[in-house]
């Protein structure tokens, strides 16, 4: 494939997993609202929150994040050369692996679901933490569907089809959506339990078809195959990484449970609204960046991969400059409008005060999703876990010096923290080990962004004003409106400012756009943002 076809294939896949990342954050977060309106914020919803961190700790383990940085960048080496009986094999021992995995770790964690409990969630009640021991049972199960699905996701994944593990998040979060809201009033914390096993099945369902469409065939397991043990050695420091990064989070939620009441619910709000920009963009670039990358460190392209990852991360901070700026004036409005007219005015202030705090990493969040992707291409696995340790380390010792002066803030602000060290030590390796990008290629432009980002936010920050001042903020339907046009019209103004300033970073997600609407064209500003398109 040619470096212009390999760029475009970046650009196409991610904005395909791009928009999908968008969808399934959109119903993410009509599922909060769900979740809001149903059980409010007051705490009702903490056992159900508490009990997640076990089952999403099993996952993000064995199958998550470690499962694709490791099986794209393999099964990507033996199609390329051929070898795609092998790489069937391949992908069925490691299914076997983490199917087994899952259910011999789920099995011992649904006996001592009691003593998890109250390790998770020291600070409830005695029938909170019966509760939350009863829900933990039940989200074992999910642990399961998704890692057999994170295969299969990663074996199309490998081929650059991302169909399947586009559309499998958007049914998950409809599961869950539709369960709280059909039977949340009936059954309680048990609808959203049930909802997101649903969810899990339903994902595994979508993501089997996609792997057998993409010419991978379930084959007797082969455990000698040195690739296998390869592989194996690659997942073992991810997960390293991973377990520290789910002891963090465990951590900050047994923190949380320890201030006020709702504090584990404003908490796990924050970082889920969070993860609306975070995987829109940099988790859907860093996506499609993985197997394009191993594909040209493959065939020894150096100028190829320096391109691409220059592309990859500029695109990354362009997008997500303007969401982070932005998002510190219309945080209080988005939070009022996820949690519904009912909301407790103190739950908002406190939920608002820990994602503005959380924006501050976004940036970071965005670049660390790019650099470790460029690291995996290359087969180094340790230098994004040793980054990541670091920046665990940093955000406990941030917490707790944090505590006394900033309370539940603490944890928002060490995980901002915590995210910019790795993040810098990441640049650092890639510049090391991964021949091709340079730090001038990476910052070019960045500049220029930051300054017409601040400048967005403060038209952002002038809407709102205006509307506060003439009392448009009280209800609210009012305050969604203000929301979405502080946001909207300050995102345009950037887009504008970017078109002016001749930054293209986009173009090939814009292009990927314009071939679906292209109707868009016809605008002056996407026209420039396109560059010498006409």
């Amino acid at each position: 494939m040619s470096d212009a076809a390999s760029r475009d294939a970046i650009g196409r896949n991610s904005a395909l997993l791009a928009g999908a990342a968008f969808a399934s954050r959109l119903l993410g977060w009509v599922r909060l609202t769900a979740l809001a309106v149903v059980f409010g914020v007051s705490g009702a919803l903490d056992p159900f929150l508490a009990a997640f961190r076990l089952p999403d700790l099993l996952y993000q383990l064995i199958a998550a994040g470690a499962i694709a940085s490791a099986i794209v960048p393999a099964v990507a080496g033996l199609v390329a050369s051929g070898e795609r009986e092998r790489a069937s094999r391949l992908l069925s021992t490691l299914a076997l692996l983490v199917g087994g995995g899952m259910a011999l770790l789920g099995a011992i964690s649904f006996i001592e679901a009691d003593r998890v409990a109250q390790l998770v969630a020291p600070g409830l009640s005695p029938l909170g933490i019966e509760q939350t021991a009863t829900l933990t049972r039940m989200l074992l199960f999910s642990p399961l569907f998704l890692g057999l699905a994170a295969v299969a996701n990663a074996a199309v994944a490998a081929e650059e089809r991302f169909r399947g593990p586009a559309l499998g998040p958007l049914l998950y979060n409809l599961a869950v959506i539709v369960a709280v809201l059909l039977f949340g009033a009936t059954f309680g914390a048990i609808a959203p339990a049930a909802g997101t096993v649903s969810g899990a099945i339903l994902l595994l369902l979508v993501s089997l078809p996609e792997a057998h469409r993409a010419g991978f065939r379930i084959r007797r397991p082969n455990f000698a195959d040195p690739i296998l043990r390869t592989t194996l050695l690659a997942i073992a420091p991810r997960v390293i990484g991973l377990a520290a990064i789910q002891f963090v989070f465990a951590a900050f939620v047994s923190t949380a449970s320890n201030f006020a009441e709702g504090s584990i619910t404003a908490w796990n709000y924050a970082f889920s609204l969070l993860q609306f920009p975070v995987a829109t963009i940099g988790g859907a670039i860093g996506t499609a960046l993985l197997p394009a990358a191993s594909r040209l460190v493959a065939t020894a392209d150096r100028s190829g991969l320096a391109r691409a990852a220059h592309g990859a991360f500029g695109t990354a901070i362009w997008l997500i400059l303007p969401v982070a700026c932005i998002g510190q004036v219309i945080a209080p409005g988005a939070v009022a409008v996820t949690l519904g007219p009912s909301a407790d005015p103190l739950a908002v202030e406190r939920t608002a005060m820990l994602l503005r705090l959380l924006f501050l990493g976004v940036p970071a969040m965005a670049a660390t999703a790019v650099f470790a992707r460029l690291c995996y291409s290359v087969g180094d696995t340790r230098g994004p876990v040793g980054a990541a340790l670091t920046g665990v380390a940093v955000m406990l010792t941030a917490q707790a010096l944090l505590a006394p002066t900033l309370g539940l803030g603490s944890l928002a602000a060490a995980v901002a923290i915590g995210e910019w060290i790795e993040c810098g030590i990441l640049l650092a390796r890639v510049r090391s080990r991964v021949a091709g990008p340079t730090v001038r290629g990476f910052l070019s432009g960045v500049p220029v962004c930051i300054a017409l980002s601040a400048g967005a936010a403060l038209i952002a920050l002038g809407i709102v004003a205006l509307a506060a001042s003439l009392s448009l903020t009280s209800g609210w339907l009012s305050s969604a409106f203000v929301t979405m046009l502080a946001g909207g019209v300050s995102l345009f103004a950037y887009l504008a400012g970017t078109a002016l300033f001749g930054i293209h970073a986009a173009a090939p997600i814009l292009r990927r756009v314009v071939r679906i609407a292209p109707r868009l064209k016809r605008l002056p500003t996407v026209r420039a943002l396109l560059g010498d398109e006409r």
